[in-house]
């Protein structure tokens, strides 16, 4: 399976109490998969929030806002 990590839960007494959360690559969905199921991890290198930040999102929120648009949500990026 391919996607993005963006949430990580441990401090269970089991492997299979602590998860990932995850976006695949090619669906739009979240998943969860325990740690239990994780044979290898393998990272791109590529960090999609390099360069943004929480600081970043709340002035674009704000402008779109300003701007009068509705429903203003925080949104991955696709993956390659």
């Amino acid at each position: 399976m391919e996607g993005y990590i963006f949430d990580r839960r441990s401090g269970g007494t089991t492997l299979a109490q602590c998860v990932v959360r995850l976006f695949p690559k090619d669906k739009d969905e979240r998943i969860t998969i325990p740690y239990s199921d994780i044979a290898r991890l393998v990272f791109s290198g590529k960090d999609t929030a390099a360069g943004k930040s929480f600081e970043t999102w709340v002035k674009k929120y704000h402008e779109k806002k300003a701007a009068g648009e509705k429903n203003i949500r925080l949104e991955p990026e696709k993956l390659d």
